[in-house]
């Protein structure tokens, strides 16, 4: 298959969970522990669902996202519900 001159491919990143949940802690000015950790303040919760759901449209298993998290795989389907 031939591209045109002017296509650029995207840059091959690929970022793992935990530098995604580092990387979404900094932009909420939190540490990591506050998302994999038990804390209900909703800024963690809304740091957690975002981090759902950028691993699963990186296409991890919501099993998979839990053991990240250190939650059951239906509180990531409910996280990522909430994330939208």
């Amino acid at each position: 298959m031939m591209f045109p001159r002017w296509y650029t491919p995207p840059a091959l990143t690929r970022y793992t969970g935990r530098e995604i949940i580092a990387r979404v802690a900094k932009l909420h000015d939190i540490e990591p522990e506050d998302i994999t950790g038990s804390s209900r303040a909703r800024l963690h919760c809304e740091a957690r669902w975002q981090v759902m759901r950028e691993l699963r449209a990186k296409g991890l298993s919501n099993p998979r996202i839990g053991r990240l998290l250190n939650r059951d795989h239906s509180s990531v389907m409910h996280g990522l519900r909430r994330a939208g």
